[in-house]
């Protein structure tokens, strides 16, 4: 059994060294990269809050719900966003953009709590730090270049 812990924790590290970083060269490629993470989670959580709204209009314990799963697909493309080296010259904007989304996304999803809790005291305060702290990321990458991570 020991054995077995000390193989699994051996190929664990050996698959962790063994992937390849994704780096971009230059912002540009950085961007060719990101954008689709971007635009496929946009998607993704759009759907995600019709499905769970659909056929329950004005039912905001539903959509709660499927705000916190919006944010929980934002969270995890952040997470791949993270992934991609940006290009050099562009590491401590990306990094400040990471940071604040993760916070926007956090956020995002207290909200979609305090909806579906029925807390509409909680939900509207927290509503307008999300909106601030989306502006906040949003600001950080203006100019940028993005497509879809400018409606993140």
């Amino acid at each position: 059994m020991q054995r077995l812990a000390v193989l699994t924790g051996i190929l664990l590290a050996a698959a962790i060294t063994a992937s390849p970083a994704s780096g971009a060269a230059s912002r540009t490629e950085y961007i060719a990269q990101v954008d689709p993470i971007c635009q496929g989670a946009i998607k993704d959580g759009k759907a995600a809050l019709k499905k769970a709204t659909q056929g329950k209009p004005g039912d905001s314990r539903a959509r709660g719900q499927g705000i916190v799963r919006k944010y929980t697909i934002f969270l995890k493309a952040r997470l791949r966003i993270l992934a991609v080296d940006a290009a050099p010259g562009d590491e401590q904007t990306v990094h400040a953009w990471t940071v604040s989304l993760g916070k926007a996304f956090l956020l995002g999803q207290h909200y979609g709590r305090a909806l579906r809790s029925g807390d509409q005291t909680d939900a509207s305060a927290t509503a307008k730090k999300l909106k601030r702290k989306t502006n906040s990321a949003t600001g950080i990458v203006a100019g940028f270049g993005f497509s879809s991570c400018d409606d993140f």
